[in-house]
């Protein structure tokens, strides 16, 4: 859908921003009352509450770990594969969180990773942060690393995590000084979403008007969000959250659809969801908005070596993308996998992908 196709809908979008205003207000206040639904009605074993007076906490679950950065939020993470293997900095996609790499523990154990996978800020046990960018991003990493003593680690975005990992191919602050900038060894991007002036065309026709709603009236697609998913993730009823994802497929590609009718593809989406939703909608609102931003940098500054995945039939994030992406880096290679698409990168590539990023 072009802008002009898009415009055609701007009543439509102007009518449900009147119903959404008063509801998203309340969403980004910073203490949101969706929290409390959440306490109330998702019961989450393996997590506990976490003290802000120690800067490092561990609960029971490797899946849920916390460091306190030095501006005083929370930053969430979660650990898979070999404690002592190689470390790897997984940033997850949108809408999910840091438990997203759960599904390829064994995988990583196997090829002797450490994945740390981390919330990014609203998401999860993170902390909402209302200004931040995505150029924020390495100083947040760069603390991480820091407090778990890592000097050498890799990274590794999926899809909305890509241009987070890309960030941090530009450059990570040092220990030294926070001007200093030096990127990982090497930086994964598996399907990752480009930037906004590249445009949407080969997405979904759903897919390109809710990322317009977004970049023009982030309230509004708040707002939208909620009642979509946001409400559902945040009751105990698995069966109503399925039901809404299973909606989804007819937004979606045949092959990608045919997936959200797998239980094990629809269990994970549930646990996703409801660590996403955690703290209500405006994290994840967040997220779609700075993809619909400028990044805060041009590709051409990063000057870390790239590997990226795209499936030639991935529709969410399109292969024209990578493609153009690729070429404005100066040190990346593009990997187009044969009938890939966007929800079955994690079977066809991940392997691959892992041996990449563990190789001395």
């Amino acid at each position: 859908m072009n802008i002009v196709r898009v415009a055609q809908r701007t009543v439509t979008v102007a009518q449900l921003h009147q119903h959404a205003t008063k509801a998203v207000r309340e969403q980004m206040l910073q203490t949101s009352p969706l929290q409390t639904k959440h306490d109330q009605f998702v019961k989450q074993p393996a997590i506990r509450s976490f003290s802000m007076s120690s800067t490092r906490r561990f609960s029971e679950s490797s899946d849920a770990q916390t460091i306190t950065l030095r501006s005083g939020h929370t930053l969430g993470y979660a650990t898979y594969g070999s404690p002592s293997g190689t470390p790897i900095l997984f940033f997850h996609g949108v809408p999910s969180s840091r438990i997203e790499p759960r599904v390829i523990d064994g995988l990583a154990k196997k090829y002797n990773a450490r994945i740390i996978s981390v919330d990014r800020p609203g998401i999860g046990l993170s902390s909402f942060q209302p200004q931040r960018r995505i150029l924020d991003w390495p100083s947040d990493v760069a603390q991480l690393t820091s407090q778990l003593g890592l000097k050498d680690f890799r990274v590794c975005g999926g899809s909305g995590g890509g241009p987070y990992a890309l960030a941090c191919a530009r450059g990570i602050p040092t220990a030294d000084s926070p001007t200093i900038l030096e990127p990982p060894k090497l930086t994964a991007v598996v399907s990752g979403s480009g930037p906004w002036s590249m445009g949407t065309k080969g997405m979904p026709l759903f897919y390109r008007l809710i990322f317009n709603i977004a970049a023009w009236s982030p309230a509004t697609f708040g707002w939208l969000l909620y009642r979509v998913i946001g409400k559902a993730a945040h009751t105990s009823d698995d069966a109503t959250l399925k039901k809404k994802w299973r909606a989804q497929a007819k937004y979606i590609s045949k092959r990608d659809a045919a997936k959200l009718t797998e239980d094990e593809m629809l269990d994970t989406l549930v646990s996703l969801s409801r660590e996403a939703f955690r703290q209500g909608s405006r994290g994840v609102t967040k997220e779609y908005e700075l993809l619909t931003r400028y990044w805060g940098f041009d590709l051409g500054e990063v000057k870390g070596k790239v590997e990226m995945w795209c499936g030639e039939d991935d529709r969410n994030t399109p292969l024209r993308v990578a493609k153009l992406m690729t070429e404005q880096m100066p040190d990346a290679r593009l990997h187009v996998v044969k009938s890939g698409t966007h929800f079955d990168m994690e079977e066809k590539v991940f392997e691959e992908v892992l041996e990449a990023l563990t190789k001395k």
